[in-house]
């Protein structure tokens, strides 16, 4: 039997637990062996995810932050991850796993990603501040790479989403 592998990589481990736990557990009785790349533990305890046979990953991903040097070394631990593991594919989940996420899937040539974004948060929702307009367009430029990949699946949970970020 070949290795299978999925990595997971998402903000916090309680967000994973209540959305994506019973899709972990059922790629682990398919065979596949399941990692989970976090940035916040959130109200879950570690041990139980570890004790239901996930390897947990800790990348310094901030929910919320804008720095820029915290978002970069996100970006190159998940790389570094990716080519450690190597999975078969990667299931991104929120907008910044999705961007660096994805940006380092590329660059790791990962086969296959999937990318869910649940909302796009609060930079889209700003409509006159100069930050957050400038911080937009850049964002909608990374997506530019990130959704070049030619095995993805992009998940938007409403089409204003999906519409504003592809436009």
């Amino acid at each position: 039997m070949s290795y299978k592998c999925l990595l997971f990589v998402v903000n916090e481990l309680g967000y994973f637990v209540s959305h994506r736990l019973p899709i972990a557990a059922a790629a682990q009785k398919s065979d596949y062996f399941v990692h989970i790349a976090y940035g916040e533990i959130g109200k879950v305890s570690r041990d139980s995810l570890i004790s239901q046979g996930f390897k947990l990953h800790h990348v310094p991903i901030k929910r919320g932050g804008t720095n820029p040097f915290i978002d970069f070394l996100s970006g190159f631990m998940l790389w570094r991850l990716f080519r450690r593991l190597q999975p078969n594919l990667v299931h991104l989940i929120t907008i910044k796993p999705v961007l660096y996420g994805g940006i380092a899937a590329r660059l790791a040539r990962v086969p296959a990603i999937v990318s869910a974004m649940p909302g796009l948060g609060f930079i889209f929702i700003e409509k006159k501040n100069f930050k957050f307009l400038f911080l937009r367009l850049v964002v909608k430029l990374l997506f530019r790479f990130v959704i070049g990949h030619p095995q993805q699946v992009l998940i938007f949970q409403n089409s204003d989403d999906r519409d504003e970020v592809l436009a």
